[in-house]
């Protein structure tokens, strides 16, 4: 069975047939209605070229809601924070106690720095994940945030995570 184009595939396909056409048109034939036409042409270029320029004709929007993150765990009870979160909330709280201070979370850039407290829920989330619950694009619905996000979250996390071992393994090395 054969793939079924896009629209914007079908779309490119008979805009480049019609620019052909018109320039077939004027230069075989001649016509006098083509010269007046040009600027029928003209139009039909310069939509192919923004069609072409862009990756989707229709972006559908992603549903994503923070509601959980703001409402529903912090009321949640020990036992279902770490079912969410998947860890403890003593657990989670120290974490965040140790890492909210640092540099990256603090840094002036035109777009603010998220909630580091959201941070760590996302890695938390991600690193107690496996299989299909580990997709991005469903954290990312989860936590309502961008797949980009969930990603360097997570790296960032990593990041300080090796950084602290580091340190730690050079501090016992030198006892």
């Amino acid at each position: 069975m054969m793939p079924i184009p896009s629209e914007r595939k079908r779309l490119i396909s008979d805009l480049e047939e019609w620019v052909v056409g018109r320039k077939l048109m004027k230069l075989n034939l001649d016509l006098a209605e083509a010269d007046e036409e040009e600027d029928g042409a003209d139009i039909a270029t310069v939509l192919l070229q923004l069609i072409c320029a862009t990756r989707y004709l229709h972006r559908p929007e992603v549903l994503k809601s923070t509601h959980s993150v703001q409402y529903v765990l912090p009321l949640l009870d020990d036992e279902r924070f770490k079912q969410e979160v998947r860890m403890s909330r003593d657990a989670f709280e120290r974490t965040l106690g140790r890492i909210s201070d640092r540099n990256v979370f603090h840094q002036h850039r035109k777009t603010p720095q998220a909630d580091p407290r959201l941070q760590v829920m996302i890695t938390a989330y991600c690193f107690g994940s496996s299989g299909s619950s580990a997709s991005l694009g469903k954290i990312a619905r989860r936590f309502g945030v961008s797949e980009g996000f969930v990603d360097l979250c997570t790296s960032r996390h990593v990041f300080w995570l090796i950084r602290d071992f580091l340190t730690v393994s050079e501090c016992w090395t030198a006892r």
